[in-house]
């Protein structure tokens, strides 16, 4: 009877885990973005690191150029996006965001520029834009925090919302 209710939970577990096998690795029910922005250790510049899927940036671009784009390979593309849909501006100007380069894992693509500070940092008159596979996606969501020593701000942007006052 132990033998039959083991080999019973051995095939439940085996044909769960072929579910999510055969489910392509890309397939997910959200659509999410997350930047990171806080002050390097040496407090010289600020550095941004965003996080999306793979798959959504690459069908992304694929859509842009109307041809099968490689993550891999497209780190020119994939900058001339993110330059296009991601902003900061302070109260004066934008902000020059330089691209530090990006990672490609099987599921996430990690991309990472930085801002040279220039003293004082004030960054409650920022405003970000990110616009960041919203056209793609209606139900994509970005997530922005900004770490400061003395302060943390979080921003949620959507299809409809995409700038936001840092104060705010």
């Amino acid at each position: 009877m132990q033998m039959k209710r083991n080999l019973t939970e051995l095939l439940a577990t085996a044909s769960l885990l072929l579910l999510f096998v055969q489910q392509p690795s890309h397939a997910h029910q959200f659509h999410m973005g997350i930047t990171k922005i806080q002050l390097s250790q040496d407090k010289t510049t600020l550095e941004i690191s965003h996080r999306y899927f793979s798959n959504d940036i690459e069908q992304r671009i694929q859509q842009i150029h109307g041809k099968k784009h490689l993550l891999e390979n497209s780190e020119p593309a994939v900058k001339n996006y993110l330059e296009a849909n991601f902003s900061i501006q302070s109260r004066e100007a934008p902000l020059n965001l330089h691209w530090v380069g990006m990672d490609v894992n099987l599921d996430v693509l990690w991309i990472y520029q930085e801002i040279k500070v220039q003293q004082p940092l004030d960054v409650e008159d920022w405003k970000i834009c990110t616009e960041v596979l919203t056209e793609s996606y209606s139900d994509q969501m970005n997530l922005v925090t900004v770490k400061m020593p003395d302060k943390t701000f979080s921003l949620r942007f959507n299809q409809e919302k995409c700038q936001k006052l840092l104060s705010s």
